[in-house]
């Protein structure tokens, strides 16, 4: 555990009354976030997420750690579930939305408690807009955005733009 408050894990119980942890995450999550990407379903996703061989994946997995701000969803073993991460723009203005779960742990709310995370903090660095793509045919994470918050900025045939504006 980190001596850092702010990067405490915070137990929660899913769905299924299993606990996990949520962390922010840094480049000290790279081997276990990469074991949930190597085996991580279906890989690509939309627009090629996460990356399909290896060492792009590893490559990507890093940037991610290194240049955005993450919180990790783990089991009680450390085998990581889920990743959010926010990509800001420079002024931290606005920030790209990126969230995967494991398929194995999907539909049991941890990614309503990993994007609830990840606005709260948003809102605590003073960003205002979070915006996404997701693919049109994923219902379940359109259901997550809008409970949420976010709303469509545009609908495409294969893929949607949706954003959150905060306070």
């Amino acid at each position: 555990m980190s001596d850092n408050p702010k990067k405490r894990p915070v137990l929660l119980l899913d769905k299924a009354g299993r606990p996990f942890f949520l962390t922010e995450g840094d480049l000290s999550f790279l081997d276990p976030l990469l074991n949930m990407y190597f085996c991580f379903t279906p890989r690509p996703n939309i627009q090629g997420l996460p990356p399909k061989d290896q060492k792009s994946c590893e490559t990507w997995a890093a940037g991610l750690l290194s240049k955005g701000i993450n919180i990790i969803a783990s089991r009680p073993d450390n085998t990581v579930i889920g990743h959010v991460s926010l990509l800001p723009s420079l002024d931290l203005r606005d920030a790209e939305y990126m969230i995967f779960v494991h398929q194995g742990h999907r539909l049991l709310g941890i990614g309503t408690q990993l994007t609830l995370k990840a606005i709260d903090k948003a809102r605590s660095l003073g960003i205002k807009r979070l915006w996404l793509c997701v693919s049109s045919t994923n219902i379940p994470a359109i259901r997550l955005y809008l409970k949420v918050g976010f709303s469509f900025r545009s609908k495409g045939h294969d893929e949607c733009v949706m954003e959150l504006l905060l306070n």
